[in-house]
This record gives structure tokens, sequence and C-alpha cells, in this order.
């Protein structure tokens, strides 16, 4: 594992508060890093996932969380983003 730095300290809060599913795998396939999104996708059942809208999904999660789509600025439902 890489060494702690100031760089890697903000990457890694900056990496907390992406606002989509994210892992960070490393060679053989490991979970090193999840962020918030991607750690309550990954607790769901796949089957009831499918079908759903991915903002919805991760907003009832985590209701701290924020889309970067300029249409949910607006509070228009986002159209297309189904898992």
């Amino acid at each position: 594992m890489a060494p702690t730095t100031e760089k890697s300290v903000v990457l890694d809060l900056a990496f907390e508060k992406m606002p989509i599913p994210a892992l960070v795998i490393d060679g053989k396939n490991r979970i090193l890093q999840a962020t918030k999104s991607a750690d309550s996708l990954l607790e769901r059942d796949p089957q009831t996932l499918v079908g759903e809208d991915l903002t919805e999904v991760i907003q009832s999660d985590d209701p701290t969380w924020w889309s970067g789509d300029p249409v949910d600025d607006l509070g228009s439902s986002s159209s297309g983003r189904k898992i």
C-alpha cells in the first residue's frame, strides 16, 4: 500500500464525496475503497435494483449525496439513468 501523504488524504476525502458509485480495485480484483454510494449498492440484492433510478436509490441511502446533473439541480427527475 502506498504511504499516506497530504495529497493522498485530500484525494481520499474527495473520493468519498464522489456523486457516483465508484470502487478502487487492485490488480487481484480486491476492492480497496468504495464511495458511500457504491457501498450502499453493494449491500443491496441485485434483483431489487433492476429498473430502479440510480439517483433515487443512492439518495434514499445517503441524503447528503449530491448529483452533478444540472437537471437534478432544478428538481426534475433524471430520465434514462436506470440500472
